[in-house]
């Protein structure tokens, strides 16, 4: 299958001309683009023939997605901004606990921003439920979730600092810069305070605090 060129006059002088298989990466940004779609959010849907998990926040473009493991304050609420294709639904989210202590607990879940304008976290779209924090792996919790929007959060919250869980440390850049730009690092994630229990209707009203580094590795299944 072919692509059109949009237009680029130093590829093809021909708007319309379909481009060979060989320049798709060259084209594909483009002509998603002149279509009102954004490429960032295309995904794999259901487990055939793979199954991918999406880990929000996940710094695609540079082809990285390196992890670490880390301890997160008890009573705060951790939020990843993630882009999601319109009208799609999700059935899993997950996080890691790698190293297990017993008698906390842990969740996450989704929010989505005000309006596609205004990227703060608004209405709680699903909370995953309650994990023990007592036994390690990979804590799923099965969902069916429509996203009809585009913009997102995955959130992270738990009753402890003792476990500790699976962090990602390179994240897109839907964040930013703070008006001081600082020593050039984005920021990542938004953290605020939120004692542990049902995630909360509605996202605690700003100010957050916004950070770089290794968030909570939230992660996503697409089932449409």
């Amino acid at each position: 299958m072919g692509w059109t060129n949009p237009g680029d006059a130093a590829a093809d002088a021909v708007t319309g001309t379909v481009a060979p298989a060989s320049l798709w990466n060259t084209y594909a940004a483009d002509n998603i683009q002149i279509l009102g779609r954004d490429i960032a959010p295309m995904r794999h849907v259901g487990t055939t023939d793979m199954e991918i998990w999406y880990p929000c926040g996940y710094a695609y473009a540079a082809n990285t997605g390196t992890t670490s493991t880390s301890a997160f304050s008890a009573n705060t609420l951790y939020a990843t901004p993630f882009t999601a294709p319109r009208n799609s639904t999700i059935d899993r989210i997950a996080f890691e606990i790698t190293a297990s202590q017993s008698t906390f607990f842990a969740r996450a879940g989704i929010y989505k921003t005000v309006s596609n304008t205004n990227m703060y976290p608004g209405a709680l779209v699903v909370d995953g439920g309650e994990f023990s924090t007592g036994t390690t792996g990979v804590k799923a919790a099965t969902i069916s979730t429509p996203l009809p929007d585009c913009y997102y959060w995955g959130v992270f919250l738990t009753s402890a600092t003792a476990a500790t869980f699976r962090v990602l440390l390179q994240h897109s850049n839907l964040l930013g810069f703070v008006s001081t730009l600082g020593d050039g690092s984005a920021s990542q994630f938004l953290s605020r305070s939120q004692t542990y229990g049902a995630l909360p209707s509605n996202f605690p009203a700003s100010p957050a605090t916004r950070a770089g580094g290794g968030g909570p590795l939230i992660a996503i299944r697409f089932s449409a």
